[in-house]
């Protein structure tokens, strides 16, 4: 159906791409979802390859973000068909995550989608903006609490350690506040500063001086 309509058209975008503004918040669409967007909704992968092959963009930006942001971490066929294509990335979507982010969240479950991510130019090391505490995909990783997701992070170059001036839960604090030997010595192996010191808590020691599992 789809190849028979571009036939007689060559417009596979019905609606100006919205610009950026100035202050990085993504601009209204007024709910209108192009044929690419329609297409993967709905699980199409051919008519959304075709609508590729034709033009359509893989970053268009709407209300919560670009094209990638949309796609589930889970839907891999279809985040690596728009990366194919030029989508970008390391796109942050409204609430400040990438994809990597989002799929480190999904513990073991999103490696897949990150290591597609990876191999296009994805940021193992990017950060999230204020509202998430400047996260890196290694504080998703131990929040998710998988040490395979964290190895795997690890394997791809993801740092343990965060830059002077970084006033959040570092890495190791988060991997400490997750109360789970496992996770903090594998980020301790990897390279992470025990004594560095990020909050006005202290350092991991005092995290785990706090901590319900004390001596372990």
């Amino acid at each position: 159906m789809i190849k028979l309509l571009l036939q007689y058209t060559p417009v596979v975008q019905q609606y100006e791409t919205p610009i950026m503004e100035k202050n990085g918040k993504y601009p209204s669409r007024e709910n209108i979802d192009e044929p690419l967007r329609l297409a993967i909704k709905n699980g199409h992968y051919e008519c959304a390859k075709l609508l590729l092959e034709n033009g359509a963009s893989p970053n268009a930006i709407y209300f919560d973000g670009p094209e990638i942001t949309h796609v589930s971490p889970l839907d891999t066929n279809f985040i690596e068909l728009l990366l194919e294509y030029g989508a970008d990335p390391n796109v942050f979507d409204r609430k400040g995550l990438t994809p990597i982010m989002k799929a480190c969240r999904l513990k073991e479950n999103g490696i897949e989608a990150i290591r597609i991510l990876h191999k296009y130019g994805g940021d193992v090391n990017a950060q999230a903006d204020f509202r998430q505490d400047m996260r890196t995909p290694m504080h998703y990783a131990l929040l998710s609490g998988s040490a395979e997701l964290v190895k795997f992070l690890i394997g791809l170059g993801a740092k343990v350690n965060m830059p002077k001036g970084y006033d959040k839960p570092s890495i190791i604090d988060i991997a400490v506040l997750k109360d789970d030997p496992e996770l903090l010595k594998i980020v301790i192996d990897a390279g992470a500063d025990v004594n560095a010191v990020h909050t006005y808590i202290g350092s991991a020691l005092h995290l785990a001086a706090c901590s319900t599992i004390v001596i372990r």
